[in-house]
């Protein structure tokens, strides 16, 4: 899979670092940086799955594809609902890989949002909570900041730039993976229940932001505005 995985990458200009277990992949993960993870499910020394749950708890944004052979519905929401990006199911193309990988880096790395919301100082509030669009950062009421993933942070600017109006999850499934996704649609109600939970564990009084509306999406219903800031994050007392 590794020279398969190389066959495809390096043509393209990528440059990679192989780990054939956990603790190997973590020293990679900590003395490279890299940009994107290809992170199979069956590992020789753990479950992917683990490994991945510590990448989301000590490096919230760096992007993570799941290779996995398990092709049941079950265990690609579980992956997406632990906060991976995408999936791949084993076996596939080496062109279908290159065009997740693209896909995922492209989407990552875009901060210019819709209707001018792009600006490196802009700052989106609703309900006392601060979304920095440029860096996708999210600070609670309290001040403190909230890790997101990337998928949680472009839910999050998909709502809040369309506050109070009811986004399919189409719409939203297009603003977080972009226009040339497969995939599950129902992934998307993972991504919204880990959102919900991360609002009511920072706050004192929980308040539900996202409605479902059956049948048809969600609904984001705090009043939403936006402003400029200097600096970032906001002073909080």
């Amino acid at each position: 899979i590794q020279d398969m995985l190389n066959y495809a990458l390096e043509p393209e200009g990528y440059q990679l670092y192989s780990a054939l277990t956990v603790k190997d992949a973590w020293v990679v993960i900590e003395g490279k940086a890299p940009d994107l993870v290809l992170l199979d499910w069956m590992l020789p020394d753990s479950s992917g799955i683990d490994l991945l749950h510590r990448i989301r708890k000590y490096h919230s944004k760096l992007p993570v594809i799941m290779l996995t052979a398990k092709s049941e519905e079950e265990d690609r929401v579980l992956g997406l609902d632990m906060g991976a990006d995408d999936y791949i199911v084993k076996p596939f193309f080496p062109r279908e890989l290159l065009a997740r990988v693209t896909n995922v880096l492209r989407r990552v790395g875009d901060t210019h949002f819709q209707q001018g919301l792009a600006d490196a100082d802009h700052v989106i509030t609703f309900e006392g909570w601060h979304l920095n669009v440029q860096t996708l950062s999210l600070f609670a009421p309290n001040g403190t900041e909230v890790p997101l993933t990337n998928s949680e942070a472009s839910l999050l600017k998909a709502f809040v730039i369309s506050p109070r109006r009811v986004l399919s999850r189409d719409h939203l499934l297009n603003a977080i993976y972009g226009s040339n996704w497969v995939g599950y649609d129902r992934s998307i109600d993972g991504l919204v229940s880990r959102l919900r939970k991360k609002f009511a564990s920072h706050s004192d009084e929980p308040k539900t932001f996202i409605k479902s509306m059956r049948g048809t999406g969600y609904l984001f219903t705090a009043k939403a505005t936006s402003s400029q800031r200097k600096h970032q994050p906001p002073d909080f007392e």
